[in-house]
């Protein structure tokens, strides 16, 4: 095989390969450039160049670090970094001026200085010793922090502005020399304490706090800022310690309304929307600490967006050019859950099922059943003659991939192979390795040479744990044999993305400007992304969220847009991941990514249009059915039930049916509005005539608001339908919209109105 190897590539010496393999054997390396725009998918927060401050503690770089693994950590209030602190202790420095009177001759400065080894000694004159501060403003105190040496009875009582006394403590032996606090059960306003001995005693200090200490981050972002997005990671690793969470704006520093009450114990990412979107300089997160010794306060992450959130605006829109019919497609995979060829299922099943609702399918074609090695050369001629492959005696890819052509879903494959999976250090030459798969598959099953069963290979589903030099050496050898072998077979890299480069922390490898690189850009025909519409609650939890969702993770395809616009002009990217999990009649979703069947099916179709919208080139539903066994992430993802279950159509598959019956030969051409009192598109016939309409509201799928809406229209209306899946044909009739002096006039919901015009 290894002879194979080298043979293949001393034969296309003339494409280029046989100097890259010549410059290897000297040691050299071929120059790789950078990027011009490794960051153009990125959306710049508001508070990226914030300047950030917090009332004590370590680590305020940590907070706007875009790093969700390192925080800052304010000090412990208690038991004595109160004292010092202004914003804290009431009586700081107090006793100085004419707030305090005493007996004796003492000046009573040190009694309230915040140092707890430094005092005043207190005389008796004639009668008692006795200490005696006014309040700068009468208030109620909740906590008084003392210190004194005593060596007869000692107590404290406080003077209301009634003129009340009130006795707040008195001091016990084991309480001599030691710093003490406690809860003061006075409602009424203070305006004065005092401290009574019969003997002289030494007051070492005294300190008030009206509320429990307040530990925050102020993030000042230059200028006033329209702000609609706030994520924080604000888990306090003590819950107990942190009795509040709010976060705060402001405009001046001075005034702050509260945008949100967040909860402390809240580990993850959470997303605050703010309805509506609110202008302030200063943002705030303040945690209120307990009345305990040494507890902290912590705060990972705060980012700062406007309206449009982590992922960015919409484009600008224009005309799609695929139907919605050419733009969708399926997951599947061999036998589609039957444990046998495609070739011999009945009649209505696997891709005759499926090609209902999908015009292409996308196959896991796992590398380890081709070869035992990844460095030995796949010997498809042999498995055509069913011999089968060298890692699976029994398979015929052709059997499989001809029965899903024919049946009308032609074959886009995804290479799957990871560093788990096939270690790098397994593959004795990388790039020859992949060079001569690449040449073999494409050679076998493009429609140059080979059966044309293959339209597409993805070089990699997501095989994230590699390093990007591995995975890029792998991607140029792989793609480079495809096109070597069959210029026509598309290549896509492995599923990638653009909004956040990879750190340490994050465990994988999939930023497209370090996995690829520039020499990458003439091998490839698409970008590659998967994107679920998942956000973060304000418990931290991940949940499925709908399409239109401003922080909904499915917008991630906006950045891989933004890059592929900056630096591959003109590339296709295609979505070859997307969709939601789902409770059925017979099988139930209780994971916290799953939605209802109702929402699946509703999202299923917003979902297709506003990525049609976006300018996708393919879309591919994950997943074609349930799996099997119980409830988990993916698992409730299909299209239909498990096969073990029965393989029902869900009403997610009636939804797609229908909007491929109803929209299925029209194309996106362009937005009548975006907004939150309804998203309407205009769909056009393949000569560009505007047909249809569909319209709805951008809200939960199980909502049962509905929204008046009137806009300009040149054409009449004739007839119009909802989309639910919930009949047979997946559609139901709807009232006809009201037309007038140009103008439609109609009712919206969460379910997609199909309006057929004149």
């Amino acid at each position: 095989m290894k002879l194979l190897a080298v043979t293949l590539i001393a034969t296309l010496a003339i494409s280029g390969i046989g100097l890259l393999l010549n410059m290897q054997i000297r040691g050299q390396k071929p120059a790789v450039l950078d990027w011009q725009y490794p960051d153009a998918g990125r959306v710049i927060p508001l508070s990226r160049n914030a300047r950030v401050t917090a009332t004590s503690g370590k680590g305020v770089k940590n907070i706007t670090d875009d790093n969700t693994n390192t925080f800052w950590q304010s000090d412990a209030p208690f038991p004595t970094n109160y004292l010092t602190r202004k914003d804290q202790n009431l009586l700081l420095d107090q006793a100085g001026g004419n707030h305090c009177t005493l007996t004796g001759k003492a000046i009573p400065t040190a009694a309230t200085d915040g140092n707890p080894e430094s005092g005043v000694t207190i005389d008796a004159d004639t009668g008692n010793a006795q200490f005696t501060l006014q309040l700068e403003q009468p208030q109620q105190l909740l906590l008084v922090g003392v210190k004194a040496g005593f060596s007869g009875s000692l107590q404290m009582t406080a003077v209301t502005t009634s003129g009340k006394t009130t006795i707040l403590h008195w001091f016990e032996q084991h309480e001599n020399y030691a710093l003490i606090r406690f809860q003061v059960h006075e409602v009424s306003a203070i305006k004065a304490l005092n401290i009574i001995s019969p003997k002289p005693f030494t007051l070492f200090e005294l300190a008030a706090l009206n509320s429990l200490p307040d530990e925050f981050a102020l993030l000042d972002l230059g200028k006033q800022q329209l702000i609609g997005i706030i994520e924080t990671r604000h888990w306090a690793t003590n819950p107990a310690a942190v009795v509040k969470t709010n976060l705060l704006l402001s405009k001046d520093g001075l005034q702050w309304v509260q945008a949100a009450a967040l909860q402390p114990a809240t580990t993850g990412k959470i997303t605050n929307i703010l309805t509506p979107p609110a202008e302030a300089r200063y943002v705030k997160l303040q945690h209120t600490l307990a009345d305990a010794d040494w507890v902290k306060a912590e705060i990972w992450e705060i980012t700062v967006y406007d309206s449009n959130g982590p992922f960015g605006p919409m484009p600008p829109p224009k005309p799609q050019q695929h139907t919605m019919r050419k733009l969708l497609g399926v997951n599947g995979i061999w036998g589609w859950g039957y444990n046998q060829s495609s070739n011999n299922l009945p009649s209505g099943k696997g891709p005759q099922l499926f090609v209902r609702v999908a015009d292409c399918a996308r196959n896991y074609h796992n590398l380890d059943w081709d070869v035992t090695d990844p460095d030995h050369t796949p010997q498809f001629d042999l498995m055509a003659l069913g011999k089968g492959t060298e890692a699976q005696p029994w398979l015929n890819w052709d059997t499989e991939y001809a029965a899903w052509k024919t049946a009308g879903l032609p074959a886009q494959v995804s290479v799957q192979f990871t560093n788990a999976s096939h270690p790098a250090g397994i593959w004795n030459n990388a790039y020859t390795a992949a060079y001569n798969y690449g040449y073999a598959f494409a050679r076998h099953f493009g429609s140059t040479h080979g059966n044309g069963l293959v339209t597409a290979i993805e070089i990699g589903n997501e095989p994230w744990d590699y390093a990007p030099d591995f995975y890029h050496t792998v991607f140029k050898g792989m793609a480079r044999g495809v096109k070597d072998a069959d210029a026509d077979l598309k290549v896509l890299p492995c599923a990638l993305q653009a909004h956040a480069p990879n750190t340490p922390e994050s465990g994988v490898n999939n930023y497209i400007a370090t996995m690829l690189t520039p020499d990458s850009a003439p091998l490839l025909d698409a970008l590659n992304i998967h994107a679920y519409s998942y956000v973060y609650n304000e418990a931290g939890m991940r949940i499925a969220t709908y399409p239109e969702h401003s922080c909904s993770e499915m917008r991630s395809v906006l950045s891989m847009l933004r890059f592929g616009k900056a630096n591959l002009p003109g590339i296709p990217v295609q979505l070859t991941e997307w969709g939601w999990d789902s409770s059925s009649s017979a099988e139930d979703c209780l994971h916290s990514e799953c939605v209802t069947e109702n929402e699946q099916a509703l999202y299923a179709v917003r979902g297709a249009l506003m990525s049609a919208r976006m300018g996708l080139d393919r879309l591919f539903w994950f997943f074609y059915a349930n799996g099997k066994g119980e409830s988990s992430i993916f698992n409730r993802s299909g299209l239909t039930e498990s096969v073990q279950a029965g393989g029902s159509p869900k009403q997610a598959f009636r939804a797609m049916a229908a909007l491929i019956y109803l929209l299925g030969n029209t194309s996106f051409c362009n937005v009548l509005q975006e907004g939150n009192n309804g998203w309407i598109y205009a769909m056009c016939n393949p000569a560009g005539q505007v047909t249809h309409l569909v319209a709805w509201l951008p809200i939960a799928g199980n909502s049962v608001a509905t929204a008046k809406v009137t806009f300009a229209c040149l054409q009449k209306p004739v007839s119009a339908w909802v989309i639910n899946g919930l009949t047979a044909s997946g559609y139901g009739q709807a009232p006809l919209p009201v037309y007038e002096n140009g103008l439609i006039t109609t009712r919206l919901s969460a379910q997609p109105l199909v309006i057929e015009l004149q």
